[in-house]
């Protein structure tokens, strides 16, 4: 599914992302509760605090996409709710270095790219998220739409000046 090169050498909330094509593996099972707890898991690794990205989030948007458009995939919903708090979570460096004095403004600049990296990913997920919110699917449906939404603000917030 996902090669382990992506994670190498990247690093997460808990250390090194080696450990994220297993978790991302875990979430395509068929055990509901192992899937559920691999989501959970990983939403604990790419987002911070349940608020902000890490290097690793950007790599994941993805693989997840990819689960969250597959019928088989058992936690779709879940997944997809980890996708949104990922792109909820998309500007909150942004606003922490818009709100620092402008002798800290360099501590921002490793977690900013983080955070253009993130942007780059949902522009280029776009119409898959389009396909997502469009699915006929009753689990998924209401979150995938909130997630086209969020998307949307997202681009819309990253053309805000950082000052």
């Amino acid at each position: 599914m996902v090669l382990p090169d992506l994670f190498s050498g990247l690093e997460h909330a808990y250390g090194g992302a080696d450990d994220v094509p297993g978790i991302l593996a875990r979430i395509a099972r068929t055990d509901r509760a192992d899937a559920r707890e691999a989501v959970r898991d990983l939403g604990l690794r790419v987002c911070q605090q349940g608020g902000a990205v890490n290097q690793t989030t950007p790599y994941v948007v993805g693989p997840l996409l990819g689960l969250a458009l597959d019928p088989g995939v058992l936690v779709r919903g879940e997944v997809v709710g980890l996708l949104l708090r990922i792109t909820r979570s998309g500007r909150a460096w942004h606003s922490a270095a818009r709100l620092a004095a402008p002798q800290y403004q360099q501590n921002y600049t490793e977690r900013l790219e983080w955070e253009n990296h993130l942007l780059r990913q949902v522009l280029a997920a776009g119409p898959r998220i389009v396909q997502l919110a469009e699915s006929a699917n009753a689990e998924i449906e209401k979150p995938a739409e909130e997630l086209r939404q969020a998307s949307a603000e997202l681009v819309r917030r990253a053309r805000e000046p950082l000052h």
